[in-house]
């Protein structure tokens, strides 16, 4: 099954990875902050997610909404989903990074292709 309930708790004392990397100074992706708020309750192919994926992929949409104020660019909220699994499934973000500069690419392509770009 793809999609399984995650009935997770951490030991008493045990805090997340974005709380430990706070408590030593050092700066923890967004979603992984939200993750220590609510904690991922879902395996999805192998990847642990909850909603702090759905908020900070719904963040990323207004992040590039307020870019330009056209209601298609909350479209990206969608590869948001697939860059934020990939940060859950490998632990960083190094795969989500190359994946949304293919995806950048991608878009570039298209847009030449069909006359849209610049």
């Amino acid at each position: 099954m793809v999609l399984a309930r995650r009935h997770r708790s951490r030991a008493p004392g045990k805090e997340g990875t974005g709380a430990a990397k706070r408590r030593r100074g050092e700066a923890a992706p967004l979603q992984t902050a939200l993750d220590d708020v609510w904690k991922p309750r879902f395996r999805v192919l192998g990847a642990d997610i909850g909603l702090g994926l759905l908020v900070s992929s719904a963040l990323f949409a207004l992040g590039h909404f307020a870019t330009e104020v056209h209601p298609n660019r909350l479209a990206v909220f969608f590869p948001a989903l697939v860059f934020g699994w990939l940060r859950a499934r490998t632990k960083g973000v190094g795969a989500g990074i190359v994946f949304h500069a293919l995806c950048n690419l991608f878009a570039a392509y298209l847009a030449r292709s069909y006359g849209l770009g610049h």
